[in-house]
């Protein structure tokens, strides 16, 4: 089998592939009902800006120190341990949705969390994949890798939104509590 997909022989790039495509399917599809569910508690357009700042500054400021990890530190090990810290915080996400919350700053701590953790993830998936393939199937595995990381991050708020429109009391529980009035 000769081109791109000959490379899923490799089992390892396989495995590789399909948790990066279900992580990032995942991530973005939160990040979506993560939006709806702010803007409905607090029709305040300022807040959807935060929740991208609040995942993306932990991003900027902790790249290079993640790089580090990435290069001193078992890469495997440092990908299941974001798993694992994003997964927290998804269920930091569930428990306060189902809580009836009074406030929306937990939001924003949550996905600084998962920020966290995609910063140290990021660096640590890229330095996996020369691992996974031999040197000469190098060339073709970076843009399958690519590709795939792409079509989940097109995908997922597009699933997300579909998601929610069909059935948004499963996606989100807004408080009315959390309403802040409207300025005029």
């Amino acid at each position: 089998m000769a081109g791109a997909f000959g490379l899923l022989r490799h089992g390892g790039l396989r495995w590789y592939l399909l948790a990066r495509l279900c992580g990032t399917l995942a991530v973005q599809m939160q990040t979506v009902a993560v939006g709806w569910q702010v803007y409905e508690a607090t029709h305040d357009p300022l807040d959807l800006g935060l929740i991208g700042l609040s995942q993306f500054l932990p991003f900027i400021v902790l790249i290079l120190p993640a790089g580090h990890v990435a290069d001193h530190y078992d890469r495997r090990r440092v990908v299941a341990a974001c798993f694992a810290v994003q997964g927290a915080a998804a269920l930091l996400m569930l428990a306060y949705t189902r809580a009836a919350p009074a406030a929306v700053w937990p939001v924003f701590a949550i996905m600084g969390l998962f920020g966290v953790a995609r910063a140290f993830s990021m660096p640590a998936q890229q330095a996996l994949l020369p691992n996974m393939v031999p040197p000469a199937d190098y060339g073709r595995a970076v843009p399958l890798s690519s590709s795939t990381n792409q079509i989940a991050r097109i995908s997922g708020p597009a699933l997300g939104g579909l998601l929610y429109f069909a059935a948004p009391r499963w996606s989100t529980r807004p408080s009315r509590s959390c309403r802040r009035p409207r300025s005029r």
